[in-house]
């Protein structure tokens, strides 16, 4: 599995150039991530959202189902877990720093822009949605297993769900649904035949046309970032 062969960009040249609609993805090396990665064949395993409402504002729209939580800056809530809003100079620093200092443990990053801007029409449909979608949870499962595979069982069923039946689980958000669904209200992606739970994170980095139908714009290939991220 490899990532894409444009040499990686220092954070501090990428961070001024974010705008909304711009996407960040991550690759992990738990458990999980692995199984994330076997069935995708790609590394990525985590993919969210930038959204920057406004020039001083620069914010991450993801759902990890997990981790150290934040100040969600749109719901108000000092700490949640699912769907969420932290601002991005704290959420990309401990994303990447490492597991055993307390850190999210992701070994690479990459970032994907958007070629056009969204229109003001696009961003305040895509920020409505957001404030409706902000803390629902992560699927999950029902076994007699750890939380964490819960998480993995409970994407893996909406996932599959959303992948082999065009079939949608309302109550519930994972990473690649959230970004998916969240293009889908911008006007950015088409609601039909597939949901927004058949995307997974790789299918977001793809730059086919037929994995990833984009309607009236176009991502930049995944960029690699060079890490650690400090800020």
């Amino acid at each position: 599995m490899t990532g894409p062969v444009i040499p990686p960009v220092a954070w501090s040249t990428i961070l001024p150039t974010l705008k909304t609609g711009d996407l960040l993805s991550f690759e992990g090396v738990d458990a999980l991530d692995f199984a994330i990665q076997f069935v995708e064949q790609q590394p990525y395993t985590h993919v969210g959202m930038v959204l920057r409402p406004t020039p001083d504002q620069l914010w991450f729209w993801d759902a990890p189902g997990g981790g150290t939580l934040f100040p969600d800056p749109v719901s108000g809530n000092p700490a949640q877990t699912g769907a969420r809003v932290a601002a991005l100079s704290s959420i990309v620093p401990y994303y990447t720093a490492p597991a055993s200092s307390g850190g999210g443990g992701e070994v690479a990053m990459w970032v994907r822009q958007l070629k056009v801007p969204l229109t003001t029409v696009q961003e305040n449909a895509l920020m409505t949605y957001v404030g409706l979608a902000d803390g629902i949870p992560f699927p999950t499962g029902k076994l007699p297993v750890s939380p964490r595979w819960n998480l993995g069982f409970g994407f893996g069923e909406s996932w599959m769900l959303g992948r082999e039946f065009n079939a949608t689980v309302a109550g519930s958000l994972f990473c690649a649904q959230l970004v998916a669904q969240s293009y889908m209200a911008a006007g950015l992606l088409p609601l039909y035949p597939k949901p927004a739970n058949a995307y997974d994170p790789a299918m977001l980095m793809s730059q086919d046309p037929a994995v990833l139908p984009l309607i009236g714009n176009a991502l930049t290939p995944p960029v690699g970032v060079q890490l650690p991220v400090t800020g």
